[in-house]
């Protein structure tokens, strides 16, 4: 190998050797740009988890809330709502259940008194005030229609007090009197020769 030919190949190695480096120099680039945005990514991940988590509270404190003054207005402190989340087959799932003497029990072991159809109009009055629909109006076809007697006198008063404090009216079918007379306005259906007729009553209410 004559002089030429070495400092050619000298030149061609120099040359591979700087195109190599600056190879080096782009893939560590790229690399550390792939690590920040990786890190990235796992804090924008860290974050949505946790807002999601954080909303998750704020909806189960909501309804939880509701519900629990519906069952201290009916029953005062003999039951408590709670919702909880159980990993099911890598799945989270929420549970509802009733606390009375400081057990849980499933809702369909709550027999007597009426506790499921408290915790049902409830339930439905907070999803109401999550949605917010427009008008502000819900109907209820014989609402805690299986209360036992000795609370009756108190379901009135619940229904009153949630129309006001949350601003939607509520047209109730009953026949329960203890929710007729907290009625702003009564509509007293009756038959009469195959004739449904309606007589307005006008009332005080009894709302707070």
């Amino acid at each position: 190998m004559n002089f030429e030919e070495l400092k050619h190949y000298y030149t061609e190695a120099r040359t591979a050797r700087e195109l190599y480096r600056q190879e080096v120099v782009t893939l560590q680039t790229r690399l550390a740009e792939l690590q920040s945005e990786k890190e990235t990514l796992a804090t924008v991940t860290e974050l949505v988890q946790k807002t999601a988590k954080t909303l998750q509270q704020r909806l189960v404190s909501t309804i939880e809330h509701v519900v629990n003054v519906a069952f201290e207005t009916i029953f005062h402190g003999e039951y408590e709502f709670r919702i909880q989340f159980l990993e099911k087959r890598g799945r989270v799932e929420p549970r509802i259940v009733f606390v009375r003497d400081g057990n849980e029990i499933e809702p369909a072991d709550a027999v007597g008194g009426g506790a499921i159809d408290v915790a049902a109009m409830a339930l439905r009055l907070a999803f109401w005030s999550l949605k917010k629909t427009s008008p502000p109006v819900l109907v209820f076809d014989e609402p805690m229609k299986f209360l036992s007697t000795g609370y009756r006198e108190f379901a009135g008063k619940l229904i009153s007090r949630f129309s006001r404090r949350m601003g939607v009216q509520m047209i109730i079918v009953t026949h329960m009197p203890e929710l007729v007379v907290w009625g702003d306005r009564v509509f007293q259906v009756e038959l009469h020769g195959g004739k449904s007729i309606v007589r307005v009553e006008k009332t005080d209410g009894g709302g707070e």
